[in-house]
Parts: C-alpha cells; sequence; structure tokens
C-alpha cells in the first residue's frame, strides 16, 4: 500500500485520518500473518490514529463468516449506518 493512493502529495498526510481495517491468518500459507501485525504496527506507529487489527486462527488464504460479520460491522460503524460515526 502507498500512501500517496489516500491523499495529496503536499505532505498534509490527510491519509492518517482515515480508518483502516487489517484481518490476518495464522496458518494463511499466501501472506503470512506476521506480515499482517507488521502492517498493523507501522501504521499505528507512523500515526494512523484509527487502526483495527483483527486476527484468525487457521483458515488458509480465506475468509469465514465471523471475519465478513466483524468486517461489515466495522464498515456499518465507520460509515455511520448504525446512527453513530467513529
Amino acid at each position: 500500500m502507498s500512501t500517496t493512493e489516500f491523499g495529496n502529495n503536499d505532505g498534509s498526510h490527510q491519509e492518517k485520518r482515515y480508518s483502516y481495517i487489517t484481518c490476518s491468518v495464522a496458518g494463511d500459507d499466501v501472506v503470512p500473518y506476521k506480515f499482517g501485525e507488521k502492517s498493523s504496527r507501522a501504521l499505528t506507529s507512523n500515526g494512523f490514529k484509527d487502526m483495527t487489527f483483527k486476527s484468525y486462527n487457521g483458515l488458509g488464504h480465506y475468509t469465514i463468516p465471523e471475519e465478513m460479520e466483524e468486517v461489515c460491522a466495522w464498515l456499518t460503524s465507520k460509515l455511520g449506518l448504525d446512527g453513530r460515526s467513529t
């Protein structure tokens, strides 16, 4: 992910005001779990304030209903579709 994708290039780093969710799976044979953890830590340590990290076990490189429900709940909350916005 490139930070220039999310904001202008004037150095204001507007992308840091956005919300991010990272989901990572222990046992993923395509994207190692440690990369998800590292990505989340790197974003947080670089000033991204609204960072959510979700961890799952043994799914491989797939999704499960629990993960999709959590992502949908996160989106619903962030978009203010549940009557509140965070």
